[in-house]
């Protein structure tokens, strides 16, 4: 394991409610320089949700000053890394790979903050000179993005899962989004906290009538273009069901193109900065499917926490970490299809489940605490920012 800098004592702390510590060493007083300036570099701008919500969520609540205190280093600025983003994109890949070869950290109080990884051309050795480079370096990520993708085939150049585990040898705090998460990444290094992907409940109107008004029923399902396929679960139990009444799922994140393979069933809406706020008054229940495999178990699930925002009944495959969310939050489960045909048959039918699971998923959000404000403080210390 690559040496590291002295000063910076080993140790992992969960802090969370819910979540088991791994190894608890020293508390978290050993940390006691203050980052004058974080300098996060990611591959993916602030489109992307796992930005929004690691990273510039996170610092409006430590109420940091973007301008004067932290430095964004995105690759593109692009939602995404894809082979045809990248070639679209050619002569900002040639500016972004420069300005990464030739940056360096040359004040002793930066703090270098890497977010999986800071370019797709990559095998680690880049994030490892950032994190080395500097007296303190952390590393979050959120995903398995050292799971093992066939279909990926640039992965087989630039490794991800060597830049995930050269990143984390290195790193003096490594931020995981679970405890999954957490698990694997102790392999390389004891330096590990667990702190989830978090809700703002104040951005949510939750819902409060749970009769249905319309003679249409309506699925939530929130997320990104790579998880759209897993909709395909839902094809047969949707097809049934809608042979009792008209039933779609609305689909936020997705584009029209991509929706139109998955059935006819599937309503596409674009994302929007604030539409989450009041779309629980348009929807009955919300969904998550998933096919359980090491990638999905590893999951943070946080459209299940914003579900639970929303004060919307959900059903969700119970997959790994998703899974366990799913339990806190009060949220049903389904494995098979005739399990999600019969769980949403019974929410879309009976106004009196749809309004129980409710008030179990708000009570158990409350005292499982996914809130920005809850973890405020773990955030604060694992990166020494005094908030």
């Amino acid at each position: 394991m690559p040496h590291r800098k002295p000063g910076v004592s080993k140790y992992f702390i969960s802090g969370r409610p819910g979540f088991r510590a791994i190894e608890t060493h020293r508390s978290w007083n050993v940390l006691v320089m203050a980052a004058s300036q974080l300098s996060n570099y990611r591959e993916y701008g602030a489109s992307r949700a796992s930005v929004r919500v690691r990273i510039l969520s996170w610092l409006n609540h430590l109420e940091y000053s973007r301008d004067r205190h932290f430095k964004h280093f995105d690759y593109l600025g692009e939602s995404n890394g894809n082979p045809s983003t990248i070639l679209r994109n050619l002569q900002g890949v040639v500016s972004a790979e420069m300005k990464l070869r030739t940056r360096r950290v040359v004040n002793s109080d930066e703090v270098p903050f890497v977010s999986r990884q800071a370019s797709p051309f990559s095998n680690g050795r880049r994030e490892q000179a950032l994190l080395q480079a500097a007296h303190l370096g952390i590393y979050d990520f959120d995903d398995a993005i050292y799971a093992f993708r066939p279909w990926a085939a640039h992965k087989r150049l630039w490794d991800s899962r060597k830049t995930w585990s050269r990143s984390v040898e290195v790193a003096d705090i490594t931020i995981a989004g679970n405890t999954l998460l957490a698990e694997d990444a102790v392999r390389h290094s004891k330096s590990v906290v667990v702190i989830p992907s978090c809700i703002e409940p104040n951005d949510y109107i939750p819902k409060q009538n749970y009769a249905i008004q319309r003679t249409q029923r309506v699925i939530l399902w929130l997320g990104s273009p790579s998880a759209a396929p897993y909709l395909a679960l839902l094809t047969t139990p949707l097809e049934r069901i809608n042979r009792s009444f008209p039933t779609v799922v609305l689909a936020v994140g997705v584009p029209p193109a991509m929706v139109r393979k998955l059935g006819p069933h599937i309503r596409p809406k674009l994302w929007y900065p604030g539409i989450d706020r009041d779309l629980a008054q348009r929807v009955d229940i919300a969904v998550m499917p998933l096919v359980d495999d090491f990638f999905n178990a590893r999951k943070c699930g946080y459209k299940l926490l914003q579900y639970s925002a929303m004060a919307i009944p959900s059903v969700s495959s119970p997959v790994g970490a998703p899974g366990k969310i799913a339990e806190k939050v009060g949220g049903l489960t389904a494995r098979t299809a005739f399990e999600w045909e019969s769980t949403l048959l019974e929410l879309l039918e009976d106004s009196s489940a749809r309004e129980t699971t409710n008030w179990l998923g708000a009570k158990r959000f409350g005292e499982n605490s996914f809130s920005h404000e809850s973890s405020k403080n773990d955030l604060s210390q694992a990166t020494s920012i005094k908030s």
